[in-house]
């Protein structure tokens, strides 16, 4: 559907006004709530972002955009500790509400974006293939020896250290860096199903590892369930059927 001109003219100049002054609240008024922008899904993730990068000191200090169709080129000059940088978006507009933002390179680049095909519902449910619980800490280095001596392969996201992937047999972890992590607070848990809980015990309360381990109880729903408490407080409870 293409908008109005005179709807993407006002649309236009409400996000240039909106953004140049970080006014979260005009910025939400103009946004479909079922937006998208990168990994942000909802109105709420966007202003979520937007915040953010107002948190991290981006300073906007002007825009411009140009009116194609329903799209609006949008290029926004600001500011990022004290250095100059322009962002260029292509924001798409449906029924007067900004639907799609995508970030491009540069003003060019914007001008040639084509809007990503519509999310649409299939007829029937979308299948579950695995999950990955993710594990919060505070220093990623000690985090990726901990959980390689629990025997999870275990390696960064592209060599930083903010994130990383562990896997042992079927079962996989992510673990996130949180710099203000506290361990007394967390209240992060996973369960975890495995062959032998009194073996799986032993192996990880003999390899030496920093936090707790509790030994392995039966239960009377017919378990055998132990648990380690890991140095940043993430509970990982584990259990077998009873012999």
């Amino acid at each position: 559907m293409t908008a109005d001109p005179t709807d993407m003219q006002g649309i236009a100049d409400g996000l240039q006004t909106a953004l140049t002054d970080f006014d979260l609240e005009r910025i939400e008024a103009l946004l479909d709530p079922q937006v998208t922008w990168g990994d942000c899904g909802s109105s709420a993730d966007v202003i979520d972002l937007v915040a953010s990068m107002q948190a991290d000191g981006v300073r906007p200090i002007g825009a411009s955009t140009l009116i194609d169709g329903d799209k609006i080129v949008m290029s926004v000059d600001v500011e990022v500790g004290g250095e100059p940088a322009t962002i260029h978006q292509a924001v798409f507009v449906e029924s007067g509400k900004v639907i799609e933002v995508i970030h491009c390179q540069t003003k060019d680049e914007a001008i040639s974006a084509q809007r990503s095909a519509a999310f649409t519902a299939p007829d029937t449910p979308t299948p579950f293939e695995s999950v990955a619980p993710v594990l919060p800490v505070s220093d990623m280095a000690t985090a990726i020896a901990h959980y390689r001596g629990l025997g999870f392969e275990v390696e960064s996201y592209d060599g930083g250290n903010f994130y990383a992937f562990g896997r042992r047999g079927q079962v996989q972890i992510h673990l996130c860096r949180v710099a203000d992590l506290d361990p007394k607070t967390t209240t992060t848990s996973i369960y975890l199903y495995v062959g032998n809980a009194r073996d799986l015990f032993a192996e990880w309360r003999d390899a030496g590892l920093d936090g707790r381990f509790g030994a392995p109880v039966d239960t009377d729903y017919g378990l055998i369930e132990a648990f380690h408490i890991d140095p940043w407080g993430n509970l990982l409870r584990y259990g077998s059927p009873v012999d």
